[in-house]
């Protein structure tokens, strides 16, 4: 036999999708092949195809980091998850072009400077977590963030930053009733 996987790109790409998007384990991977296709295929092979992927997914990060870094306008957020129960970083970093994950151990600065390899976009957009500061020329503080810290604030009913008025709100994009007229 030659030396490689039998199993094609649209067997070892499902696993994968089912692996890394749904968590589903090397044992359940192994099972649902068999009980779907028929497919007889060990914990070990699967394994070995991801293992083989490797290659490939590393250049693909790297054409979509190359394009990345040349952006003018890039987004990013970062949000806490886990890998093999340990809290990592979930990092998301955008532009017109490309949408780059990258998983990190930290929540850091140093994390979205080694993605921009020295890159300093025109503008940045993020919360305002202080890590993601001066990343570009200019910062533009992500809007969704600050509508979903407004939210809260009425929600909570702040007086101070959201007084209570006269008018009440139609619920059509936010506007009290005598300005939706």
């Amino acid at each position: 036999m030659v030396p490689g996987t039998p199993f094609g790109p649209g067997i070892r790409s499902l696993l994968a999708y089912l692996h890394h998007s749904h968590h589903v384990s090397f044992e359940r991977l192994s099972r649902i092949a068999a009980e779907l296709f028929g497919l007889t295929i060990s914990q070990g092979a699967i394994a070995n195809a991801f293992r083989r992927m490797e290659a490939g997914m590393t250049a693909a990060t790297k054409a979509i980091t190359d394009k990345l870094v040349t952006a003018k306008i890039i987004a990013s957020n970062e949000t806490s998850t886990r890998t093999n129960g340990i809290p990592h970083w979930q990092w998301v970093f955008l532009s017109k072009d490309a949408v780059l994950h990258k998983i990190a151990p930290r929540r850091a600065r140093s994390v979205a400077e080694e993605v921009l390899g020295g890159h300093q976009p025109d503008v940045w957009t993020s919360d305002r977590y202080a890590g993601q500061q001066e990343l570009g020329k200019e910062h533009q503080v992500c809007l969704a963030h600050v509508l979903r810290d407004v939210q809260y604030a009425i929600d909570c009913g702040d007086t101070a930053f959201a007084p209570k008025s006269a008018t009440t709100c139609t619920g059509q994009s936010g506007l009290a009733s005598d300005e939706a007229a």
